[in-house]
């Protein structure tokens, strides 16, 4: 299926996007931090019910913008001024880990245009307690001491179910920590995480 390449033009920004497809059903995607639009390529093949549009964030793919934070208000001016030029109406959102944060902007400031929000492990929205162990001093010390020595580590996490933390804790955090904690390669790939 082909896609149709387009572009928002707003003071220093240029937000690129692909448009594929055509019916009355809009989706618009949002791709991770380090990614590009064509992270969403196999949907345009799978979903032909829809028209979809997959964005380049600013500074990804070919989307650029002048060298400062992306303010909301720019944000809101580039999508305002896409919903005019592509006319649509009604749409649904996706965003898929940073884009997550893009498609819930649309959410909260388009609520007559977005019937649908879809987010795929939305990224920074909030900084768990989890987060903030491992990677302040240091707790961080204890949490890359227990990755590499993993029979403390079991041991730790044996105890803290067994006195009943665990329902503090995600059990498939604890299982995804167990079984990448479970060799000295899958350790590093842990820690290189925090």
């Amino acid at each position: 299926m082909s896609a149709e390449t387009k572009k928002i033009i707003f003071e220093k920004y240029s937000l690129a996007y692909t448009v594929s497809g055509k019916s009355e059903l809009k989706l618009l995607l949002f791709h991770g931090f380090g990614q590009d639009r064509t992270a969403f390529d196999l949907y345009h093949e799978k979903l032909l019910g829809f028209e979809i549009y997959s964005f380049d964030l600013i500074f990804h793919g070919e989307s650029t913008g002048p060298e400062k934070k992306l303010s909301p208000n720019d944000w809101f001016t580039l999508m305002s001024m896409f919903i005019e030029k592509e006319q649509i109406k009604n749409f649904s959102v996706a965003g898929f880990s940073l884009g997550g944060k893009f498609a819930l902007f649309l959410a909260i400031y388009f609520p007559t245009h977005v019937s649908q929000l879809i987010l795929i492990a939305p990224d920074g929205f909030y900084k768990s307690p989890w987060y903030m162990m491992s990677t302040t001093w240091p707790t961080r010390l204890l949490f890359h001491y227990l990755t590499q020595n993993f029979k403390q580590f079991h041991f730790l996490m044996g105890i803290l179910k067994y006195v009943g933390v665990d329902r503090c804790l995600n059990e498939s955090i604890h299982s995804q920590r167990t079984f990448q904690s479970s060799g000295p390669q899958k350790s590093v790939s842990l820690m290189d995480l925090f």
